[in-house]
């Protein structure tokens, strides 16, 4: 038989329990994903894409950053290799997924949450405040030899989209000589600018 689960957001899932995951024994709710987009998509739709190991996973919130109802879980990870613009060795990155407070899971299909001590290639965004956002499916792969390959392959001739790369707070501060704690209003304003410019070059077009 098949059931519905109704989110915090209003949004209705319907589920097969025969054919449920499940993560720490605790089922997982999943959202719909697109499993067959090509990296050469995913790089060009991602503002940073890296290899990094997660060195903690820190918390799991809810409504983080403007994006209410949206559960995210916190790591810190290091990153060993910058494939698309370039990261500090220590960041911190927002999991869309993670331990809701009725102790299911929400996840996106064909994606998973990062484990700790395991290396990862990641395709991150960045949200308007210059927070690194890693969402969707396959946002974050497990690292092998192949994989990375195929990866940075991919990044020699990635898909081109209208519309500005976000910049991170990490960007920033290595641009300006700050610390990374500080530059959320200025990533704020920095990307703000650069989508009120690419809406101006849309309108002129």
């Amino acid at each position: 038989a098949l059931f519905t689960a109704c989110d915090k957001r209003g949004a209705t899932y319907i589920f097969d329990p025969d054919e449920v995951e499940y993560i720490n024994g605790k089922p997982v709710i999943t959202i719909s994903g697109d499993p067959y987009e090509s990296y050469e998509d995913k790089i060009g739709r991602a503002d940073y894409v890296f290899v990094a190991a997660v060195t903690a996973e820190k918390e799991t919130i809810e409504g983080k950053i403007d994006l209410p109802g949206m559960t995210f879980t916190v790591y810190d990870a290091e990153v060993s290799e910058n494939i698309k613009a370039v990261l500090p060795e220590s960041i911190e990155l927002f999991k869309f997924g993670g331990l809701e407070k009725d102790d299911t899971y929400t996840l996106f299909e064909y994606d998973c949450l990062p484990e700790e001590g395991e290396k990862y290639i990641f395709f991150a965004q960045t949200y308007i405040d210059g927070t690194l956002i890693v969402q969707g499916s396959n946002s974050n792969i497990p690292c092998s030899d192949e994989v990375l390959s195929e990866v940075k392959a991919a990044a020699e001739n990635p898909t081109e989209f209208n519309y500005p790369r976000h910049l991170s707070v990490y960007e920033l501060a290595e641009r300006f000589g700050l610390d990374p704690s500080v530059c959320g209003d200025i990533a704020t304003d920095a990307n703000r600018s650069l989508v009120k410019e690419i809406k101006k070059s849309r309108s002129n077009g």
